[in-house]
């Protein structure tokens, strides 16, 4: 059988002998980890999402249209990878030096992409890369990507069915009057993006990164910290605020080796916002801001070798790119949340130093941007052996499953033949 997985299906004659995922109105993944061990296979949020995941196994070709966002998938389509990681076992085993959840299901199927819109080949690149790194996460047996230049062709080449209207336009972003305000001086924003809020690796990160800068500057430096909810995306005045600052720190965690969706969704309305706005206006004080913003991130992930995070942070600078903001760095952190314990300081540890270093060589950069100097993005590694880091994730999924269910033990994972329910 064949899935076909679409951002929106209003205005579309569909096909009859493909199933169909329309993942508009799909809460985003908060990353609870329900579907590891209170529900292993389902998602624990209760919408049409919920068997997504299990029903997988149902197909042996998915085929996914999205529209190319900053070298990846629109939020929409992350939004359906990020919820049906469900679908992998609960357990951690050794893929290329690095640890991978195992399969939790005797399947796999051929994944098709086909990502549409403009982009430059750098951005191509990078999403090629991406559904590479997809692959390796699903255990997908066969895959193929391709680029066209709009939906209709990309939908009429998978179906061969007419399209009637634009799936994309947004409805709730108002563009405001004409702001002439000059954005004040030596300004930082950081924002823990994940959504899992307080509870996230990234709220320590975005903590140490405050601490750091206020060390290093004396506290010369005004940093203001916020949260991107998963809850809702942000609206027009939240944009505009953001262009205030010189310099805006997203930190977040890595889901299904990308943003998590609901990053990709704010960064499409920014996206969408100041494209209206500097087409209604002329440039102005905005123009100056916007130019003079620099934008930098902090991806941590559960996998050892922080090089993982590197398609994220290459996202994240298409997106600068595009907006006007002026690129500054990104550090991706492996194994980050093995540094957030908070009965100890784990960068006293001397194995642990170097990703201490990091960061304040991050901080030192965003206190002391140069024009004229390369900057590189930076990637750190966990500091425990493999097979140690590995077994040491098996004993916290053991102790979530023994906690919630009771039967599954990392000495006997099973593999699944779940009977697939109605998508």
């Amino acid at each position: 059988m064949e899935l076909l997985v679409l951002e929106n299906t209003v205005g579309l004659k569909l096909p009859d002998d493909i199933d169909i995922i329309d993942t508009s109105n799909m809460k985003p993944c908060t990353g609870c980890a329900g579907c590891w061990i209170v529900s292993p296979g389902q998602c624990v949020t209760k919408d049409k999402a919920q068997n997504y995941a299990k029903n997988l196994i149902k197909y042996d070709t998915i085929t996914i249209i999205s529209r190319l966002s900053y070298g990846g998938f629109s939020y929409k389509i992350k939004r359906f990878l990020d919820r049906c990681v469900g679908y992998l076992g609960t357990y951690m085993h050794i893929v290329d030096n690095d640890v991978r959840h195992t399969k939790r299901y005797d399947h796999t199927f051929k994944l098709n992409v086909i990502f549409y819109g403009q982009a430059s080949e750098d951005e191509k690149e990078t999403a090629r890369s991406l559904v590479d790194a997809v692959c390796k996460n699903y255990y997908v047996s066969n895959s193929n990507v391709e680029f066209v230049a709009s939906f209709k062709n990309a939908y009429t080449l998978v179906t061969g069915k007419r399209v009637d209207e634009d799936l994309l336009a947004y409805t709730d972003i108002t563009i405001p009057k004409h702001q002439l305000e000059e954005k004040p001086k030596n300004s930082i924003a950081i924002i823990n993006a994940s959504p899992k809020g307080k509870r996230a690796a990234s709220e320590f990160y975005s903590n140490k990164l405050i601490e750091i800068c206020e060390k290093i500057s004396c506290q010369e430096f005004n940093i203001d910290k916020f949260y991107w909810s998963s809850a809702r995306p942000i609206n027009s005045d939240e944009i505009m605020k953001f262009t205030m600052y010189d310099s805006i720190i997203l930190c977040f965690g890595l889901y299904v080796d990308g943003m998590p969706s609901h990053i990709i969704e704010n960064l499409q309305r920014i996206d969408y916002y100041l494209y209206e706005y500097m087409r209604n206006h002329t440039l102005g004080e905005i123009g100056k801001n916007i130019k003079n913003t620099r934008l930098y991130v902090v991806s941590n992930s559960g996998l050892l070798h922080g090089n993982q995070s590197k398609h994220a942070i290459e996202s994240l600078e298409y997106f600068s790119n595009k907006v006007g903001f002026k690129w500054g760095q990104g550090i991706g952190i492996g194994a980050g949340p093995l540094y957030t314990n908070p009965h100890m300081d784990m960068f006293a540890i001397d194995e642990a130093r170097h990703v201490y270093a990091a960061l304040v060589e991050f901080c030192n950069n965003i206190l002391s941007p140069d024009d004229n100097k390369e900057i590189k993005n930076l990637y750190t590694m966990g500091h425990m052996d493999v097979a140690d880091y590995m077994n040491l994730l098996n004993s916290i999924w053991e102790k979530g499953l023994k906690k919630h269910q009771g039967f599954e033990t990392h000495n006997s994972t099973p593999r699944i033949s779940a009977k697939p329910e109605a998508i």
